[in-house]
């Protein structure tokens, strides 16, 4: 059965099904544009010495970090005012790739 626009009603049940493993928690804290940080996103920065740091937000040891790899991070609360949102690590998980390469 079609509905006036002529979407099946099983294929508008789909297009709005939500995948849990891609639901980040609010880190309560917004990027330098004021852009909502969620957990899961990919964020950039420009380190102390200017280079381009990116990295993923994750919910680490009582507060959520930027994750630089797989020993090292940065508080996200030190620096939420200077990190830019870039994308996320189911939507763009190249970004992060790149970054270790």
């Amino acid at each position: 059965m079609k509905n006036c626009c002529g979407c099946s009603k099983e294929r508008r049940r789909d297009e709005n099904r939500v995948i849990p493993k891609t639901i980040g928690q609010y880190t309560g804290l917004k990027d330098k544009n004021g852009r909502e940080v969620f957990e899961g996103n990919i964020v950039e920065y420009n380190g102390y010495m200017g280079e381009l740091v990116k990295g993923e937000i994750v919910f680490h040891r009582c507060e959520f970090v930027i994750k630089l790899s797989e020993k090292f991070f940065s508080h996200l609360s030190r620096l939420y005012d200077r990190v830019t949102v870039i994308g996320n690590i189911h939507d763009n998980p190249e970004f992060l790739e790149a970054s270790n390469e």
